[in-house]
């Protein structure tokens, strides 16, 4: 969901180059999001099959209420943590990030 607000009209193939999902998990899930009225697309003329993904205003709802407490908890578990902390621990977390690869 989070995809889709960032990117309103995004193809399911960005989705999975982003996330790092694979494509049967993406289709799922925006099946998934189809069904409960959370997303919508819009179909390419030149292939119906290329979808354009997007947040219905429901979706935009829920996404916006997810986020708001995402944000509360995330103050929460940062509380008392100096910023150079919090910089070197993303630093790692990234270098980490990228390392993942390797172990392929």
């Amino acid at each position: 969901m989070s995809m889709l607000a960032i990117e309103p009209g995004i193809p399911a193939l960005r989705i999975c180059e982003v996330i790092k999902i694979d494509k049967g998990a993406a289709s799922r899930s925006l099946s998934q999001l189809q069904r409960a009225d959370l997303v919508t697309f819009k179909a390419r003329d030149s292939d119906p099959r290329k979808k354009k993904w997007s947040l219905s205003a429901k979706g935009y709802r829920i996404h916006d209420s997810i986020l708001a407490e995402a944000l509360k908890r995330e103050e929460l578990l940062l509380d008392g943590i100096e910023q150079d902390d919090l910089e070197a621990f993303l630093r790692a977390m990234r270098a980490m990030s990228l390392n993942v690869e390797k172990l392929k």
